[in-house]
């Protein structure tokens, strides 16, 4: 069912397959999801780092992003965070951004910071593809809700040993 133009745009993609980027310093992972995600029905871009994937994005304007920058720690996943939601361009700060790490460590400042879901690796590939279609499911406006439950709901679960 299209959209017409007077009605409001509530958040779920319907023409086409949604747009993922995948942003990742890992090539065999980033393929890994590719494939993982095209056979889910998304289409897909991937970039291996920062740089990357601010070009990709402002050229394919994905509907959401999977960051995983984690060679160095957690800072080039949440500066790209950071480049999405400050990005003066609508259609790039509503991207959805999950964001992938090796610890739940930052996970409180990742949604503080805007994170739309946060993995923490390993993790099945259908918590992956739920992350994504979760979020594409919720408007806009409903984002920062539904962060704070995602947040409340990962403060109550007992911490895994690393």
């Amino acid at each position: 069912m299209a959209r017409r133009k007077k009605d409001k745009w509530n958040g779920i993609e319907r023409r086409a397959p949604a747009m993922v980027l995948i942003a990742g310093d890992d090539a065999g992972a980033n393929e890994l999801l590719s494939r993982v995600l095209g056979s889910h029905g998304y289409r897909t871009v991937v970039a291996s780092s920062v740089e990357t994937a601010t070009a990709r994005a402002t050229e394919q304007l994905p509907r959401a992003a999977v960051i995983d920058l984690s060679g160095g720690g957690i800072g080039a996943s949440l500066q790209l965070l950071d480049w999405f939601r400050n990005h003066e361009d609508p259609r790039i700060n509503r991207t959805r951004v999950i964001v992938v790490a090796r610890s739940s460590s930052n996970r409180t400042f990742s949604f503080q910071s805007g994170a739309d879901d946060y993995l923490q690796r390993p993790f099945h590939a259908d918590d992956l593809v739920a992350a994504i279609d979760g979020a594409l499911s919720v408007a806009h406006e409903d984002m920062p809700v539904r962060r704070r439950r995602l947040l409340d709901r990962t403060s109550t679960e007992t911490p895994t040993p690393s």
